[in-house]
């Protein structure tokens, strides 16, 4: 750790600030390769002189992960998510939203090593510990519906997908009400499994009505009401060719 300015700067039991400072600006510059190797070095030093348990080596591990996921070394940032899962799960619980939240970065970085299968399981697992801890209508527990709906279309299990979409849209419609711009972007993801899934008049039938919803609500030329008039112009277009 000579170039981290050797173990002074973990005299007081914890890893100084100045060494997250350094990190971060190299994250922050798109340095990605020296950011991996700065947390990496991070890590291993923290865990030498705090301990594999101490939060400041969780946290490190966490920042390595990051740093790999983003440089494209997914499937390593898959081996350290897993592990820092597990010590947010020892020391939190498994249903603590710090330990959810670490679960769903593990699913993130598992979806981007093309592991959908695992992408599946981890993302299941945050939907029923925050139906459990925050209850069924609850944001964060809709916005993990709304994850693993994603990652069955991911893994091109569209019926599946085609159903926690439904069941997503429901939710955000109901807490959320109809106009709501997350409300909006639930539809248009539900539109797009209606597509996937073979079903292009309910797709048509529903990108009509959010249009007509994100026009009053947003504006007519705003960036999503313009995405959906492309995605049903798209299907439209299929529609007439056949």
């Amino acid at each position: 750790m000579a170039g981290h300015g050797g173990d002074a700067l973990w005299d007081g039991g914890s890893c100084h600030r100045v060494l997250l400072a350094a990190g971060h600006s190299l994250d922050a510059a798109g340095l990605t390769g020296p950011a991996v190797t700065w947390w990496r070095e991070l890590a291993a030093g923290s865990h030498r002189l705090l301990g594999p348990g101490h939060p400041d080596t969780v946290q490190a591990g966490a920042l390595l992960a990051d740093a790999l996921l983003a440089a494209g070394q997914a499937t390593e940032a898959v081996t350290w998510f897993q592990w820092v899962l597990a010590g947010r799960a020892d020391v939190l619980g498994p249903d603590d939203p710090g330990t959810l939240t670490a679960r769903l970065r593990l699913a993130g970085a598992c979806l981007a090593a093309g592991k959908t299968r695992d992408t599946i399981a981890q993302c299941k697992r945050v939907l029923a510990g925050r139906e459990r801890a925050l209850g069924a209508d609850h944001p964060d527990t809709l916005a993990a519906r709304a994850r693993l709906a994603a990652a069955y279309d991911a893994a091109g299990q569209m019926s599946a997908a085609l159903q926690l979409h439904q069941q997503a849209c429901a939710g955000y419609e109901r807490v959320f009400g109809g106009d709501h711009l997350d409300t909006l972007a639930r539809r248009a993801d539900l539109a797009h499994a209606y597509h996937a899934a073979g079903q292009a008049g309910e797709a048509v039938t529903l990108l009509r009505d959010t249009i007509t919803r994100s026009e009053q609500a947003l504006s007519p030329g705003d960036p999503l009401t313009q995405a959906l008039r492309q995605a049903l112009a798209g299907i439209t277009g299929e529609m007439t060719a056949r």
